[in-house]
This record gives structure tokens, C-alpha cells and sequence, in this order.
């Protein structure tokens, strides 16, 4: 009796999970992208729906057939999402914990400019995309400004009038860390308007302790979150979303539950300041050798898992999609070329195929569509 009640509950477990994943059909598709492996998804038959890359807009150039292919995908797919991190802030400005003497550089302050210029020159022939900026140095900054200069970025002094480079005479902007800021936007505007922007948040650069939900759930005036969207305004910037990741541990699904609406609750406070949704998305889920050396019940970190058994959650709150993997993560990082960890494998055909295919933990089965 007790094996079929067990029976009986995990039919009933699944069964909720395929409801709630196809409860709702209208609306943007949650989305997943996988650097360096967009293309070797393609070998186990699944076709992703974003295309996620660190610092570039397309690998090769714009005649590349593999860029074609991913042009005309954008262009005829609403749902397909380009999404970029920008994650050069040490290669070019050094230290980001030493990013108040670094700004003061103004050879740095254009290299950095430049490369953000090239970023956006690539993504404007594509109608949609999103470049989530700098994330580990976001929350240093975070850290530094709240800290030691009020929650301002405005009092942190950048020399941006000694900038030679022409966009940033245009502009004329402050001589301070917003002013920085509003640089990127502004080269946004001029050459890939149609591409959104987003800040990265940090659990350790948050002014909280998003894992400690009180009580009565977070909201955007609860003294831990207030200070954060407060701050993110203070940019003078004209943010289009926000891009959030969990710190790597083996956590229960309702303290992920907890981190998550923590970081929803930020972004809703930003949408009051700037009178829009703010599009948010999971920028990094990392991947580690035992993903595809051990089964998932062994692995010690287990944020995967709870990404993919809680799809139509994250849906829920507003999340956009996930990028999943890192660097060269899913490419010859920790296995040959074109090979991806077989559970993550298993759980991409189970939503993207939408058919059970057994995974040794069960994942979300079928697309799951946004609340419009």
C-alpha cells in the first residue's frame, strides 16, 4: 500500500507540473540559452530559444552562415532572445574593488566605451536582445558606493570631459560614475536602440539577505530591497531589466523560491521609477565537471535542478529565461567538443520536445508561456 501511495503521488507530482507548464499557452515562452552551445544543442535535436554569448554579439562575422542562421531566427521568431553578458571590466579597467582609482583613467575609460560601441554595432541588425553588464564588478560597486559614498554614484568623480572619443563629447555627460553609465546608454541609443540594457545583482552585493524572506515576502519597500532599486535609479540611466544569479550551493527550493522573489521585489521597485516592466532573467546557472561525470543525485550543488523543476514558478514571477553554463563551460571546458552533461541534456528535450523522457529527476515537461 505504501509503494502505491508513493505511486500515486509522484503521478499526481507530475501531472501538476505538465498543468502548470501548459496551464498557460499565451504570452512570451520562457527562454534558455547556453553559450558556445546553441549549435551543439542542435546535435541532440533540441533548438534552443535564445543565444546566449559572453562579451560578443555573434561569434564570426555577420556573413557567417552560423550568423545568418541566427539573424533570420530572430527575425522571424519574437520569442528568440540575443542575449550578451559584458564581462571585460577586469581586462580592461583592472580591479573591481579598485574601480574609483581606475575610473580615473581616461585611456581605460575609452577602451572600455569602445568595446561596449563594438558590442552594440554587432547586435543592430537584430530586432531583439538584451546585454546584462559586468556582473561580479556590479556588485563591488554596489558594495563600495553604498558604503563609502551614500548610495550615490553620482559622488564618485570621473574625469569623463578628458575622454577623447567623440560619443562621449556628444553626450557631454556628468563628470562622475552615473555619467559613466549613462555613456553605455547613450551608445545604445545611437547604434542598437532597439536593445535593452540591465544591470547584474549580486546576493553579496545586495543590501539585504535575500535568502531570509521575512514574513510577509519581500516587496519593494522592505528596508533590504529599497536601497537597491533606489540606488540602480540614481544612475540617471534609462535600465531596461535586471540580471540575477544565485551563489553556488546546495540550498532547498523554497530558500532559491526566497532569492528569487528578493530580486523580483528589486525590479519591481525599478519599474516604479522608470514606468515599465523591468525585464529580468537568470544571467548565469554554472556548470561543473560532475554534471557530467556524476547523476544528479549526487551532485553538491543543485541549482540546476531547481531551475528545471521550477520553470512555471519562475515564469510566474516575472523571470524571462536563463542562461545556463559559462566561458567554455559547455565547450571542451571539462569534456570533449559538442558534448553536453546528460541530465541537462534529458531536461532541454523534456521542455523544448515537450515528451517525457524519463530524466532520473523529474524536470518541467513542455514550454511554459508568461502571464501576459
Amino acid at each position: 500500500m505504501e509503494k502505491i501511495a508513493l505511486l500515486l503521488s509522484l503521478f499526481v507530482a507530475l501531472s501538476l507540473v505538465r498543468l502548470e507548464a501548459q496551464s498557460n499557452n499565451e504570452g512570451p515562452i520562457f527562454w534558455i540559452g547556453m553559450p558556445k552551445a546553441y549549435f551543439t544543442a542542435q546535435n541532440y535535436g533540441i533548438t534552443l530559444n535564445a543565444y546566449a554569448v559572453r562579451n560578443r554579439a555573434y561569434v564570426g562575422k555577420l556573413n557567417n552562415p552560423k550568423v545568418q542562421e541566427l539573424l533570420r531566427r530572430a527575425k522571424s521568431d519574437s520569442n528568440f532572445m540575443m542575449v550578451v553578458v559584458s564581462d571585460k571590466w577586469h581586462l580592461i579597467m583592472g580591479n573591481r574593488k579598485n574601480f574609483v582609482q581606475a575610473v580615473q583613467d581616461t585611456h581605460r575609460l575609452r577602451l572600455y566605451f569602445e568595446y561596449v560601441k563594438r558590442i552594440f554595432q554587432h547586435l543592430s541588425p537584430f530586432p531583439h536582445g538584451i546585454v546584462n553588464f559586468e556582473p561580479d564588478p556590479m556588485g563591488s560597486f554596489s558594495k563600495v558606493i553604498r558604503s563609502q559614498y551614500k548610495g550615490d554614484p553620482r559622488l564618485v568623480s570621473v574625469p569623463l570631459d578628458k575622454v577623447n572619443m567623440s560619443e562621449v563629447k556628444e553626450l557631454n555627460p556628468p563628470n562622475n560614475f552615473a555619467g559613466f553609465w549613462q555613456v553605455i546608454d547613450y551608445l545604445r541609443h545611437k547604434y542598437a536602440p532597439q536593445i535593452m540594457i540591465a544591470p547584474t545583482i549580486k546576493e553579496w552585493g545586495t543590501s539585504g539577505k535575500p535568502w531570509k524572506e521575512p514574513k510577509n515576502g519581500w516587496t519593494p519597500d522592505d528596508t533590504q530591497v529599497k536601497p537597491m532599486w533606489q540606488y540602480y535609479a540614481r544612475y540617471g540611466v534609462n535600465w531596461d531589466g535586471l540580471a540575477f544569479n544565485f551563489n553556488s550551493k546546495k540550498l532547498p527550493d523554497s530558500t532559491y523560491r526566497s532569492i528569487v522573489r528578493y530580486f523580483v521585489a528589486v525590479a519591481d521597485g525599478m519599474s516604479r521609477v522608470y514606468h515599465k516592466p523591468m525585464y529580468k532573467f537568470i544571467w548565469k546557472v554554472k556548470i561543473y565537471k560532475f554534471h557530467y561525470t556524476q547523476p544528479p543525485q549526487q551532485w553538491p550543488v543543485n541549482e540546476l535542478q531547481f531551475i528545471f523543476r521550477n520553470i512555471p514558478f519562475l515564469a510566474s514571477q516575472g523571470v524571462r529565461g536563463v542562461v545556463i553554463g559559462y566561458g567554455n563551460q559547455l565547450n571542451r571546458l571539462y569534456v570533449p567538443k559538442d558534448t553536453l552533461p546528460p541530465a541537462l541534456v534529458c531536461w532541454l528535450k523534456e521542455y523544448f520536445l515537450s515528451k517525457d523522457f524519463g530524466c532520473k529527476l523529474q524536470g518541467t515537461i513542455g514550454l511554459v508561456h508568461h502571464q501576459n
